[in-house]
């Protein structure tokens, strides 16, 4: 049963300054970053700077649209300025969350090495945005490449995976199709989309008492169990696909400050013994 732990701390205004810093600033202009920061510290921030990110909804946000027309009159090509820039920077932390479902759904066999016990994450199953279009391999966000060192309770259930997809391939004859050589596909090759990976998560996590499980959850467990066990920052982010180590403390600082006054309590332990 996956266990769930409250949400980050990470205010709005906390992430604005790390997506700025690390996502922003390496590819943007000089001039463009000025403009993002100075409407990030004007408008921005001053309304929704203090609310945590994980508790920012559609209202809070519609209401600083709606004060900064009504009571700071900008113009509308302003206001859409705005809007563009916050919408880049929440799309951005959404994605943030490990190994993601179109991740999921776009590893590869090549990708996986068990003699090592590793996974290459290289590649993402998308679909195209315009009406009727296909789904397609593509690269990671911003075509970083990461490699996991996985339990090795994962591999042995990839080998299963494999196993079983020998079989099907078998039992499929000619009809079986998987030109991308994927993990996961159904009994005839066919790659599994985001939403029907999504649908069947939801269903497992409805028979073991956990409807409302979200699938970024899931990365949210794993780093929080990690960092607890006592797996270094470096590579908790790595593993997470994080920009920065600084960026993962961000956001499970609540887990290092627990994780200090354990290390407290373990000192405390050691002294009375020595004392002893």
């Amino acid at each position: 049963m996956a266990l769930y732990f409250e949400p980050s701390k990470l205010t709005v205004s906390q992430w604005l300054d790390t997506w700025l810093s690390e996502y922003v600033q390496p590819s943007c202009k000089p001039l463009s970053l000025s403009t993002y920061k100075s409407r990030v510290e004007t408008h921005i921030k001053p309304a929704l700077g203090k609310i945590k990110l994980s508790e920012l909804n559609s209202t809070q946000i519609q209401t600083l649209y709606n004060d900064l027309t009504r009571r700071d009159g900008l113009a509308p090509k302003t206001i859409k300025n705005v809007h563009g820039i916050l919408h880049k920077c929440l799309t951005q932390a959404v994605k943030l969350r490990g190994m993601r479902e179109g991740e999921v759904c776009g590893l590869s066999w090549d990708a996986v090495n068990f003699k090592n016990g590793t996974i290459t994450v290289k590649q993402q199953l998308q679909k195209g945005k315009e009406k009727g279009s296909r789904h397609y391999i593509a690269a990671t966000k911003n075509d970083k490449v990461r490699i996991i060192t996985s339990a090795p309770f994962v591999i042995e259930v990839l080998k299963q995976v494999y196993n079983r997809q020998i079989q099907e391939r078998y039992n499929a004859g000619t009809a079986w199709s998987n030109e991308w050589n994927l993990v996961f596909t159904n009994s005839v090759g066919e790659f599994i989309v985001p939403q029907t990976a999504l649908k069947h998560f939801k269903s497992i996590c409805a028979r073991i008492g956990c409807p409302n499980a979200r699938f970024h959850d899931l990365q949210h467990t794993y780093a929080v169990i990690s960092l607890q066990e006592g797996d270094d920052v470096k590579t908790v982010q790595q593993n997470l696909g994080h920009a920065t180590a600084s960026f993962t403390l961000d956001v499970y600082g609540h887990v290092s400050e627990k994780m200090k006054q354990d290390s407290a309590a373990r000192m405390e332990r050691l002294i009375e013994k020595v004392k002893a």
